[in-house]
């Protein structure tokens, strides 16, 4: 059903930015550049092929690579298809001028970019270098790992079983829809600050045990005593959050080396997506994992494929030293290798 597409949920054909980055583009041309520069070859951003861009571009966080230019490459260990909808170096280009705001609030920003610490630097954290941003979201999602331990624990539990989990799985709500079905727990838990109380009104008890660090534990064992309401209304509301930048570093289109803007430009294009992703659920009632639904979302913003376009198995290609028919003469004629002259090793 049309209506139902994920294409749909993700947004229309009217994108500023594409008038943004051709304001953005003549603003490089305007400075004095070299002839054999690349800008040179500016030609103007449009609607479609904007559109090729950001399939592409989301493309590249599903199949990540170390360079750009690697998703260009002819050899069969990076035989990708995004040759054939747009050149590396119109991709680059675009990538460069892209633009995500209007020029006149440039000294609105450069002002509130001197009072305010943007850039974040977290130790304890896989990406450790990041912008500060802040979203607004709604409550009343479930996680991903709440469901991957009730899955694994389907035939265990109401049985009176205890289990041990580390921080990557425990929560509160895990530790209640546990204790609910006669299953104790016991493991670390992340801090997600505000205070700390001993016991919930399900009967989870959360400790900070002191040592060289601050350990987090939590159990369902002991007393009970009333935990007040905001804790609870905050916990609800910013699990939302949490879940939101889990899900948004599962596929990065950003590379170390993009200046932090463009960064958050793409950030806003990532944000879009998953928005995209939410609002399928919610009309279709079931979920559909979410680099599926990016997947259709890629298909629908590029083009068809060219016909005939079939992928060269160059792994098959062994070129090896062989022996060659002589003439009539008794005479071997040689000869380049196939391979090695295709692929400019001679």
């Amino acid at each position: 059903m049309e209506a139902l597409s994920p294409i749909i949920n993700f947004g229309n054909n009217k994108f500023f930015f594409v008038v943004a980055t051709n304001e953005c583009a003549k603003g490089v041309l305007a400075f004095s550049i070299g002839e054999q520069s690349r800008i040179t070859r500016w030609r103007d951003l449009n609607i479609p092929e904007f559109l090729i861009f950001l399939g592409i571009l989301f493309h590249m966080g599903n199949v990540e690579t170390n360079r750009y230019s690697d998703y260009w490459r002819k050899t069969y260990l990076y035989n990708l298809f995004t040759r054939h909808f747009m050149s590396r170096n119109r991709f680059l280009l675009i990538l460069k001028c892209l633009w995500c705001g209007v020029n006149n609030l440039e000294s609105l920003i450069d002002y509130f970019n001197k009072k305010i610490g943007i850039r974040q630097y977290l130790k304890g954290k896989r990406h450790k270098y990041g912008i500060k941003l802040c979203i607004l979201t709604t409550p009343g999602w479930q996680g991903h790992t709440n469901k991957v331990v009730a899955k694994l624990l389907k035939h265990y539990l109401n049985t009176g079983r205890h289990v041990n989990m580390d921080n990557f799985y425990n929560s509160v709500d895990l530790a209640d829809f546990l204790l609910r079905n006669k299953t104790h727990v016991t493991g670390t838990l992340r801090v997600k600050g505000g205070s700390i109380f001993r016991f919930n009104r399900a009967g989870s008890c959360v400790c900070k045990w002191k040592d060289q660090r601050d350990v987090l534990m939590i159990s369902t064992k002991g007393q009970q005593i009333l935990k007040p309401d905001m804790v609870i209304e905050y916990n609800k509301c910013m699990n939302r959050v949490d879940r939101h930048d889990q899900m948004m570093s599962y596929y990065t289109c950003e590379h170390k080396t993009m200046r932090w803007y463009k960064k958050v430009g793409i950030h806003i294009f990532q944000t879009m997506l998953l928005n995209a992703y939410f609002l399928f659920n919610m009309k279709m009632g079931k979920t559909m994992v979410y680099l599926e639904f990016r997947e259709v979302v890629i298909t629908k913003l590029l083009p068809p494929p060219p016909e005939g376009h079939r992928v060269d198995r160059q792994a098959n290609r062994i070129h090896l030293p062989a022996q060659l028919p002589k003439d009539h003469k008794g005479n071997t004629k040689r000869r380049r290798c196939k391979y090695c002259w295709d692929t400019k090793k001679v």
